[in-house]
């Protein structure tokens, strides 16, 4: 491949496509309704392929900790905060709670902070307790 081949910017974006498909990761908008989870997510939270998730993430969410996560969640959407981690517990799609390490990241716009809301989606990286 030459050098501009390389710099592409479809080359780029394929290749970021393709990257993120590795990691478990879900996206969730502004009131945690899951718009999108990858394949590892799925297989991290026990779920088949063919199987989807359930359309909320809180009800995912073991009831102990929801409420701190909907409140974060809430910070980020309405307050501007951009990262907040949680060590919580999951429904998984074997019918049983999970210990995992959640950090979700929300990217903020610097021209117009009161717009967050209105933003991309939440993205939540996961990681199961047992990785560390």
């Amino acid at each position: 491949m030459t050098q501009s081949t390389l710099q592409s910017p479809t080359l780029r974006k394929r290749f970021q496509r393709d990257s993120k498909i590795h990691a478990p990761v879900l996206f969730i908008d502004s009131k945690g309704m899951i718009q999108e989870a990858t394949p590892a997510a799925a297989r991290l939270l026990e779920h088949s392929p063919r199987e989807k998730l359930g359309p909320c993430f809180f009800s995912l969410v073991n009831r102990r900790n929801l409420a701190q996560v909907t409140r974060d969640i809430e910070d980020m959407t309405r307050r501007g905060k951009t990262k907040v981690q949680w060590l919580l517990r999951l429904w998984t799609g074997r019918k049983r709670w999970r210990w995992y390490r959640a950090t979700a990241y929300r990217k903020v716009p610097f021209d117009a902070p009161d717009q967050i809301a209105e933003k991309g989606p939440i993205a939540i990286h996961l990681r199961d307790v047992h990785d560390w």
